[in-house]
């Protein structure tokens, strides 16, 4: 087995890994994730790793997956215990995440579609980015710490360097660091300011 395969199931397993602390804290009733964010996530990791196939996978694509399965699984929490507050916002985000698969499949182009699901994650991301900034106690951070870890592996682990296995593995460690940075520094404030 060459190392490049080694990191890649590595950080296929750290981002698996990720998603205990997280799930751990919801079930807990302390981290309430936000439905839109993660349903859109969810749909967003499909297209990526589709896209990243449809491109020619290197060992990168094992992240895309792991996340793909976790949140998956955080969404279908967050239907129950998470925050459901739909707003215009979150519709816009719904509709570019649609929008994306529909590019994909008119132009027939793997990398337009993992930009544009960037994009529209990043959109997504919106609700827990102000989320974890405003209510950093109704989040889990090492979930995004480690999670950062496992796309950086995952970056490591390729042996394609062009932007379709690329793009998205380097997303979601700058994404995830600046999550994770938020609900850190958030929780280190005086606990008076924890929302109750």
């Amino acid at each position: 087995m060459q190392w490049h395969q080694i990191v890649g199931i590595l950080a296929g397993i750290i981002s698996l890994v990720s998603g205990i602390p997280y799930v751990r804290d919801i079930l807990k009733g302390t981290t309430k994730p936000n439905a839109v964010s993660w349903g859109g996530w969810f749909l967003l990791t499909l297209i990526a790793t589709f896209a990243q196939f449809s491109s020619g996978a290197s060992w990168s694509v094992i992240l895309i997956i792991t996340e793909t399965i976790k949140v998956g699984i955080i969404f279908l929490l967050a239907l129950k215990y998470g925050v459901q507050e739909y707003t215009k916002l979150d519709w816009v985000c719904l509709a570019l995440g649609l929008l994306a698969v529909v590019l994909w499949k008119l132009t027939n182009q793997p990398v337009l579609a993992i930009v544009l699901a960037v994009i529209a994650d990043l959109i997504m991301a919106y609700p827990t980015f102000v989320k974890s900034f405003y209510e950093p106690y109704t989040e889990t951070a090492s979930a995004f710490v480690i999670a950062a870890v496992a796309a950086l592996l995952s970056v490591v682990s390729t042996q394609i360097y062009d932007s379709a296995n690329l793009i998205y593995p380097v997303y979601l460690i700058l994404a995830n660091t600046v999550l994770g940075t938020l609900i850190i520094l958030g929780q280190k404030k005086p606990i008076h300011n924890k929302k109750k």
